[in-house]
């Protein structure tokens, strides 16, 4: 779609109201910013190279929460970061990391440096790390939810699919905060309008809201 058809779909009577709005993406990285393999490995990066890679992090030190962990060619894909810039700028919208990627200091701090590489701003916050047992990323994300304002607009980005509940009484998430992603290509034009599309609704029933 056209991203002028799509932000006038979510077009309201107030500009000052919705750009007042708290909007966010909660982001994975794994099979979004980059294809991964059934395994779980990115697709496009060697063996060879990401050997290397957790050997090289496994020798860093941190000191001071700065230090910044290594990525490989094949992570973080032209393709799909361009599509994740589209969306932030379209939407107006933060990232927030739900990705496993969070949970150290090194591979938080390479994501935000290779957003900054692609010209898109570092994340402003993580979800919670709850254990599986409490029901994983969903449960995390609802966790992180819960604790913003009602008129907070937010949509997860996961190649998990999050609306199906991964063992009997977990919760899941609500299909209209949600964008299953392909693992196998990442963010795609289509999944990047769908995310669009969701987060523009929200805005502008939260802005009908707040009138």
């Amino acid at each position: 779609l056209d991203d002028r058809r799509l932000m006038a779909g979510g077009a309201t009577s107030s500009d000052s109201k919705r750009e007042a709005l708290l909007v966010y993406v909660l982001l994975d990285v794994d099979g979004v910013l980059h294809p991964v393999n059934e395994q779980g490995a990115p697709m496009l990066a060697t063996h060879a190279d990401l050997i290397a890679r957790s050997e090289a992090d496994e020798q860093r030190v941190v000191c001071d929460g700065t230090e910044v962990g290594g990525t490989v060619p094949g992570e973080f894909t032209q393709e799909c970061m361009s599509e994740l810039s589209r969306i932030l700028r379209v939407s107006g919208a933060e990232i927030v990391l739900s990705t496993t990627w969070r949970e150290t200091v090194l591979q938080r701090n390479a994501v935000d440096a290779a957003l900054r590489q692609h010209g898109i701003s570092a994340s402003v916050g993580c979800t919670p790390r709850l254990s599986v047992l409490r029901g994983g990323r969903a449960a995390e994300i609802l966790a992180w939810a819960s604790e913003q304002p009602a008129a907070c607009c937010w949509v997860a980005l996961d190649d998990l699919d999050l609306t199906t509940m991964v063992r009997p009484g977990c919760p899941t998430l609500p299909l209209d905060h949600t964008v299953h992603v392909d693992p196998r290509s990442g963010l795609t034009r289509a999944s990047g309008d769908r995310a669009i599309q969701l987060l523009l609704q929200q805005k502008a029933r939260a802005a009908g809201q707040t009138s």
